[in-house]
């Protein structure tokens, strides 16, 4: 669900293993390999222990319930389709169902506005459009980095998706250590190294953490040029300018990738400030890391 801050975890009780096993062997259920790579709800990565595996040796390792197709685009299908998409709506259903059981498993710990925010997610899906008119801030900001000025030498690299994507890496590090071009391996949040870590998740609050970690607002000298977005109340997001004006972000755990929500190439005048950014509505500006800032 989140790109900056550490996901919920939780165990389910041996039941509700058992449960989880049959619901996703009915026709209709839905299982991945990974995550789908976009910002906001993404649904559930499951991973067996080694007590489910003696038990029941066809359980795989590892995967993924992705969230329920948009009922609003399965209704649209069905029109131009007729009866053959009414299977593909009776898959959104239990596609439904199963994710709102998942999300009841949830204990205790996982706050309540984190639950009703997958809800919402699900049932009241965002289109490109909603999110390219609700984006806030980018007036004031701009669209794109300013870059000028004698004393300004952005670094930029190829994108090294070898290294991003290899798992030691990947599962350990998120968007800020993207972002900084350092793997932590500690899902590193701004201000945290420092230990003047944000206390909301606001664009001031983030953005001063992540100065106190080193970054600034100007470009002065060679630094990498990244990009900040809120999630209000809830998370961050950051990305990286790479050559040619094309942009790459990490959300979380997920690979390096270069697309937005709508799966839109970040380049050719598409950046953070006017992409679809899903629940990430709020844009908070370009900012930039020297060579050699460490995150943590």
């Amino acid at each position: 669900m989140f790109s900056g801050r550490p996901n919920p975890t939780w165990q389910l009780s041996r039941r509700q293993a058992r449960e989880l096993v049959e619901r996703v062997k009915e026709e209709g259920a839905r299982i991945a390999s990974d995550e789908p790579q976009r910002l906001g709800f993404r649904g559930f990565t499951v991973d067996a222990d080694l007590e489910d595996l003696v038990l029941q040796p066809t359980v795989a390792v590892h995967f993924v319930v992705p969230p329920p197709a948009a009922a609003p685009a399965v209704k649209a299908r069905r029109r131009r389709e007729g009866r053959a998409a009414a299977q593909v709506e009776a898959r959104q259903a239990a596609e439904m169902e199963l994710t709102d059981w998942m999300l009841r498993t949830a204990p205790p710990t996982v706050a309540d506005q984190v639950l009703e925010a997958a809800n919402s997610a699900i049932r009241e899906p965002q289109t490109a459009e909603e999110a390219r008119v609700m984006t806030t801030v980018v007036a004031e900001k701009g669209t794109i980095p300013d870059l000028s000025g004698a004393r300004c030498e952005p670094f930029l690299t190829p994108i090294q998706i070898a290294f991003w994507d290899n798992p030691p890496v990947r599962f350990r590090n998120n968007c800020y250590n993207y972002a900084t071009n350092y793997a932590s391996n500690t899902m590193a949040q701004p201000g945290r190294r420092s230990r003047h870590i944000y206390s909301a998740f606001e664009c001031e609050k983030v953005s001063a953490a992540a100065k106190s970690d080193g970054y600034i607002g100007n470009c002065e000298g060679r630094v990498r040029v990244v990009a900040l977005g809120i999630w209000p109340g809830f998370d961050f997001h950051w990305w990286r300018l790479h050559p040619g004006g094309f942009w790459a972000h990490k959300i979380g755990t997920s690979p390096v990738f270069q697309q937005d929500n709508s799966g839109l190439v970040l380049g050719n005048g598409s950046t953070p400030a006017n992409c679809d950014r899903g629940p990430y509505m709020e844009f908070c500006g370009f900012f930039f890391a020297p060579l050699g800032v460490e995150v943590l």
